[in-house]
Formats: C-alpha cells, structure tokens, sequence
C-alpha cells in the first residue's frame, strides 16, 4: 500500500505466557481461583508449564479459524470466552485488541483529511 501512496503502520503483538493476572478477576476469580485454572489449562494440554500455548503446535498464528478452534476446546458460556480472550491476549491472537489503541488514534489523526 506504501507504493501507492496509501500510509500504514504496523503494530505487532508478540505472544507471551498466561499468567494468573490474566486470569484474575475474570468472573470474579481471586488470585487463587486463577492460579487453579491455569492448572487445569495445563492439565487439558492447551498452556505448556511456563503458561505458554500449547494448544494448536503446527498452527503459529492464530487466526479466526484457529481461534474458534481453540474456543470449542474450553468451557462453554461466558466464563469459557472470558478465558479465551485472556488467552488470545497474551498469545498475540488475531483480533481487535487496546494494546495499541494509542498509537492508532495518532495515525487516524495524522491522516485524517483537514
């Protein structure tokens, strides 16, 4: 887009492990519920001991195929997609995400028409 003129900015998520912070909070989960759920994660085979995914090794990205896949591998309801999003959060899924909400309001700004 570059070469025709069109401006574009990048921003990347890199993965990185689920920790309890992650965890807490969600359906008013304490810091121990929390911790208990990133067990019974690594006990289904989805996090590796460090927190880190596990879950669909010969698929790198995820993408929205591979992020309903790993959805259908949680429990169903509101409590299973409050934890599929800490997940994709912190696996760097392929979605709209606050992490960069910032600098994507400066470059709306910076190209906005005046």
């Amino acid at each position: 887009m570059d070469e025709v003129g069109t401006r574009t900015e990048a921003h990347l998520a890199r993965p990185r492990a689920l920790t309890v912070d992650d965890l807490t909070g969600l359906d008013g989960r304490d810091a121990e519920a929390a911790g208990r759920t990133l067990d019974a994660l690594r006990a289904a085979g989805l996090i590796d001991a460090a927190g880190r995914r596990a879950a669909l090794p010969a698929r790198p990205v995820l993408g929205r195929t591979e992020m309903a896949d790993l959805g259908r591998m949680l429990p169903a309801g509101a409590s299973g997609r409050e934890i599929l999003n800490a997940m994709l959060i912190a696996f760097a899924g392929h979605q709209m995400r606050s992490d960069y909400a910032d600098a994507q309001a400066r470059f709306f700004e910076a190209v906005r028409p005046r």
